[in-house]
């Protein structure tokens, strides 16, 4: 029987009491108007599509859990566990940073992401995504897509290192040490600058270069950060791991399952003894053949390569190209018309300069106002109330605060509370790793009845056909286990797929309607982007105003 889990965050909360989570949603709002400053000022880069790269995964899968949950007993099946664990972890990040990026996104004219959306929105944008750590190790998992790659680790050349004298005449002693029963261990004082009594057996040094040092000694003990671990691992050499918090316990367990050392010993159980066991059993012959073999695919690999080549495969170059001038990159899309036109830089000025395109300084406001229009007399009193709650009053006062309070009061009843219980509907099937169908995204009036129809014979048809083919499924994977299990499927999805559908034939489309109508006040950031998109010497003659 599998070990049951339970799930919850990382194992040490303290740092969450001491400040640290506002430290980073400090830091993080910085990050957010960096990023934003680059993409509209001196370099405009907006428009770039986004690849992922990172060092431990973010993306679901049932093959291992997320490195910062912190699994123990519970009756759920473990690679279910380890699939929710991910979900759990973002949410839990998204309760920390998403007030802080909903309030920038606001500061430039953003809808916020809702809740339900914000902590699985690149998995549901199908952002690529590429995993720096070898294959070898940690093999790519079946479950995920093929915009999800893993290039290898990125292992810099061996620097050009001179070694004290002292230094060199220690390690040529070691390999002679270790053969005999005594250990030898060469200690790195790092930023607590850590010194014990002189001994003829211990060397404590200042800044090396891993990359260097790890070519002449027979094993690493070491905190399990992913680039130590790497390096440790491609100059052929096993590891005792003693990991401290994030995601070093994930990789003394990924070096576990390789081989190439022992179990990790979290640094609050470490003992002399245990870390002398671990230092034997990295002595061993086993463990070095491990290593070896680690170290020799890795070689094979090409890791900055590799990652070159995802970022390449996974652009959308028909979407980044110009329709008028396929040579150069698009900067902007001309919206007017069946047919979205991209177009870069220079063609949008030679269009500019012969009044062929006024369209694009004007479609935040021209667009939105003609949805608004176009809507019918229906929602006339909604479009009334939620304009009337926008417009600009004197600061302070009774007049404006009875706007605002009626309009946003209006909105958060008929708008905001019935499409967040229709996506939070939607979404319960991803708890047992079923994802919902992906519809266009809601961005105007239009687009929201088409997402209300298709969830509403989505829904319907699949909440209650759930019933009959989720316990079948279940029984041809499973047996009467499965069976079992797919009828507590089909039965959470008569019960959350049906009210999503029911709620969200009217949330959604009215959710596109407020996104509409919002378009018509928010002309001053669009008309900052494209003068920025259009900045050079040309645009400078002739400033969009």
């Amino acid at each position: 029987m599998s070990r049951p889990h339970r799930l919850g965050s990382s194992p040490d909360q303290q740092p969450l009491r001491d400040g640290d989570v506002k430290k980073k949603q400090v830091m993080v709002a910085k990050m957010l108007d960096g990023c934003w400053k680059s993409c509209i000022e001196d370099d405009p880069a907006l428009g770039v599509p986004v690849h992922l790269m990172f060092t431990m995964p973010w993306t679901s899968t049932r093959a291992f859990p997320h490195p910062l949950a912190n699994l123990s007993s519970t009756s759920m099946h473990p690679r279910t566990a380890n699939w929710v664990s991910y979900g759990v972890v973002e949410w839990l990040t998204w309760q920390g940073l998403g007030h802080v990026i909903n309030r920038w996104r606001e500061s430039i004219n953003l809808d916020p992401v809702p809740n339900m959306e914000g902590p699985s929105l690149a998995e549901a944008l199908n952002v690529p995504f590429t995993y720096r750590w070898s294959p070898s190790l940690i093999p790519k998992p079946q479950d995920w897509p093929s915009h999800i790659d893993i290039c290898g680790f990125l292992i810099q050349d061996t620097p050009t290192y001179y070694p004290p004298v002292d230094l060199e005449k220690f390690l040529h002693s070691v390999v002679l040490a270790v053969a005999q029963a005594g250990v030898r261990a060469i200690i790195s004082k790092g930023w607590s600058q850590i010194v014990g009594p002189p001994d003829t057996n211990i060397y404590y040094i200042e800044d090396c270069p891993h990359e260097w040092l790890f070519q002449h000694v027979s094993a690493v003990v070491h905190h399990g950060g992913a680039g130590t671990t790497a390096r440790g691992l491609s100059n052929s050499r096993p590891s005792v791991i003693v990991p401290f918090f994030g995601d070093q316990p994930f990789w003394g367990n990924m070096v576990v399952r390789s081989g190439a050392g022992p179990r990790p010993i979290p640094y609050a159980s470490l003992t002399v003894q245990n870390l002398a066991e671990g230092i034997k059993f990295c002595l061993t012959k086993k463990s070095k053949v491990a290593a070896e073999s680690i170290s020799y695919k890795m070689r094979m690999e090409s890791g900055v390569k590799a990652a070159v080549n995802s970022f390449h495969r996974n652009l959308p170059s028909d979407r980044m190209r110009c329709g008028m001038i396929p040579g150069q990159p698009a900067v902007l899309k001309y919206s007017q018309g069946k047919q979205p036109l991209n177009l870069s830089t220079a063609a949008a000025l030679t269009l500019i300069e012969n009044n062929k395109a006024t369209g694009i300084l004007s479609a935040a406001t021209a667009t939105g106002s003609k949805m608004v229009r176009s809507i019918g007399e229906i929602f006339y009193s909604p479009y009334k109330q939620y304009a009337r709650s926008r417009s600009p009053m004197p600061s302070g006062s009774s007049a404006r605060s009875s706007q605002l309070g009626s309009g946003g009061y209006f909105k958060g009843v008929v708008v905001d509370i019935p499409h967040a219980a229709a996506e939070g509907f939607r979404q319960v099937t991803r708890l047992y790793g079923d994802k919902p169908k992906e519809y266009e995204p809601v961005k105007n009036w239009k687009s929201g009845a088409v997402f209300g129809g298709k969830n509403f014979v989505d829904g319907m048809s699949e909440g209650f056909s759930g019933l009959i083919t989720q316990p079948i499924k279940g029984g041809k994977e499973e047996g009467a286990l499965g069976a079992v299990k797919g009828l507590a499927k089909g039965t959470i999805g008569l019960a959350t797929k049906v009210p999503s559908a029911g709620i969200g034939l009217v949330a959604y489309p009215l959710h596109g309607i407020t996104k509409s109508i919002d378009s018509a006040f928010r002309n001053t950031i669009d008309k900052a982007i494209v003068n920025a998109r259009l900045r050079d010497d040309a645009i400078k003659k002739r400033e969009i105003s």
